[in-house]
């Protein structure tokens, strides 16, 4: 599961990736620079790693994939379950262009959560994806993180 969680990073990332860019050019709307204050303020990419990458993935898959999909496992069948905890962490994040790749990604996290029997592949996915996410700003043209 440990190899499987960053292949499934790349994955996901592309799509946010894809679908972000695409919602951009259709509509005109602002893509969100993650690095531009930290890069403004003089942090860099050190500061974002741990404040992008680090926190959230130890955080919102303790609240979502720990708490949230145990709790509400309890008295709602698997499937049902899954999708309440996608939603929370989709709306958690305050982006309703974003909505339908997050809904996706805490989807695909709780199955891995539920899959692997463990809340660390999890942690490593969502570590990698917004790695990926940062990495594309800073050293890449705003897509491909290379």
């Amino acid at each position: 599961w440990y190899l499987f969680a960053p292949v499934c990073a790349i994955g996901t990332y592309f799509i946010a990736a894809v679908f972000v860019r695409s919602l951009a050019t259709w509509t005109g709307m602002p893509e969100v620079s993650y690095m531009e204050a930290f890069d403004a303020e003089g942090y860099g990419f050190g500061w974002a790693v741990l404040s992008i990458c680090v926190m959230p993935a130890v955080f919102e898959e303790l609240a979502f994939r720990g708490v949230i999909l145990e709790a509400v496992g309890g008295f709602l069948k698997r499937n049902e379950a899954i999708l309440v905890s996608a939603l929370l962490f989709a709306i958690l994040h305050l982006s309703i262009a974003s909505i339908p790749h997050l809904c996706l990604m805490g989807i695909i996290l709780a199955q891995l959560r539920y899959m692997s029997g463990s809340i660390l592949p999890g942690m490593l996915l969502h570590f990698t994806h917004n790695l990926l996410v940062i990495s594309a700003e800073h050293f890449g043209d705003g897509l491909l993180p290379w």
